[in-house]
């Protein structure tokens, strides 16, 4: 009974074992991400656990992606830089200048969101498009050992229909 409701729910949950550490930077694979919407496939395509492809916006009227990270995994007095990867496919539609998407980051639950936003209207198909914060986030002593967050994600949020979305993966990458 407990799969049937399992696979019943319309939002893709991250897997946590989908998180590596390569040097300096923290990769969120596709299949680690929140993905409201995901496992639905009018509108999301997942990659499988065998294949380390993008995730694929099918078509939906607001986008939310997200990650979290323990803060453990992180240095105090460190800086870090959150961004995502993506780029279109050939057949992309909905994103005009008027279809931002942003990319927002806080560190823990009582922390205040920074925000950027990013216009992908123009890139080139097939081009990864970083979609970086641009402000560098700073682990305190205090956030590390409350056992928090960093809470991070990728939205658009304005209403109309757009696709051809690919995320490839979202980092954490410390600058220093």
């Amino acid at each position: 009974m407990a799969a049937a409701s399992a696979s019943a729910k319309p939002h893709y949950e991250g897997d946590p074992n989908e998180v590596e550490l390569v040097g300096p930077v923290i990769k969120i694979k596709p299949r680690g991400l929140d993905i409201i919407w995901g496992n639905d496939k009018r509108y999301w395509r997942i990659p499988t656990k065998n294949d380390n492809g993008s995730a694929e916006l099918i078509q939906v009227c607001w986008l939310e992606v997200t990650a979290l990270l323990p803060l453990s995994r992180l240095q105090v007095g460190k800086k870090y830089n959150v961004r995502f990867d993506v780029s279109l496919k050939a057949d992309a539609f909905g994103w005009n200048k008027q279809t931002p998407l942003y990319l927002a980051a806080k560190i823990g639950k009582k922390g205040k969101y920074k925000l950027k936003s990013s216009s992908i209207a123009s890139s080139p198909e097939a081009e990864t498009i970083n979609i970086s914060l641009g402000e560098p986030l700073e682990i305190n002593e205090d956030e590390k050992n409350s056992g928090g967050m960093l809470y991070f994600g990728l939205y658009e949020l304005g209403g109309r229909w757009k696709g051809g979305l690919l995320i490839k993966e979202a980092r954490v990458e410390q600058i220093d």
